[in-house]
């Protein structure tokens, strides 16, 4: 089953802040409005813009947002691998290290969707026939006698990340301001940017 039936939803009256807590706190990038019936959605792009053009006001800089668990995967590793990596960590990015563990480049799921190709087939259900007392098993749904049903899946490059990245990375640095960084994130219509010259962490003793 593709449809999530368990997500966070918002009203039209909420604050912005709070819809932007609920995304974090859900790991939702978008969140549908609804009063009764369906409105529409707030995406992350949307709360983004709105810090942006100064509709959220925010004083805080780069530093009190900046994550510091951030999703790798090598760059000389097959686009397929890396694509079950985002999958398995649930996260619409990764970033990519070279040989010397230095960022590279950053793939996304769009870069990884402007390459994938859906392939079509068929595969045969075979001469079995459901059990009649179970109408809503597989057998018995595929049921009579042999026949084809058309199938689909999606096949992606088999070629390194190297080839796929973006190499072309927009940075800020940790006393950036919140507002320019998300300016920044609208003009190069990203949904992640990369924070540098974070004081190192103290580790306790």
């Amino acid at each position: 089953m593709l449809l999530e039936e368990d997500v966070p939803t918002t009203t039209a009256d909420t604050s912005l802040e709070a819809v932007a807590r609920t995304m974090v706190e859900a790991g939702a990038r978008r969140v549908p409005v609804v009063d009764g019936e369906f409105e529409g959605i707030v995406t992350v792009t949307d709360v983004i813009h709105a810090i942006a053009t100064g509709d959220q006001e925010t004083d805080a800089t780069v530093e009190s947002y900046v994550s510091e668990d951030v999703n790798t995967t090598y760059e000389g590793a097959p686009l397929p691998v890396a694509e079950r990596g985002l999958s398995y960590a649930n996260v619409p990015y990764t970033v990519a290290l070279d040989d010397d563990g230095r960022m590279s480049g950053i793939l996304t799921e769009v870069d990884i969707i402007d390459v994938a190709r859906i392939v079509e087939g068929e595969e045969s259900t075979g001469d079995n026939f459901g059990d009649q007392d179970d109408d809503w098993s597989w057998e018995g749904i595929k049921a009579v006698g042999s026949r084809y049903l058309p199938t689909r899946d999606i096949e992606l490059p088999t070629g390194p990340v190297r080839e796929f990245m973006s190499d072309d990375v927009v940075t800020v640095s940790v006393s950036t301001s919140v507002q320019e960084a998300a300016q920044r994130m609208i003009s190069n219509d990203i949904e992640q940017i990369r924070g540098h010259g974070r004081r190192p962490r103290r580790h306790r003793p």
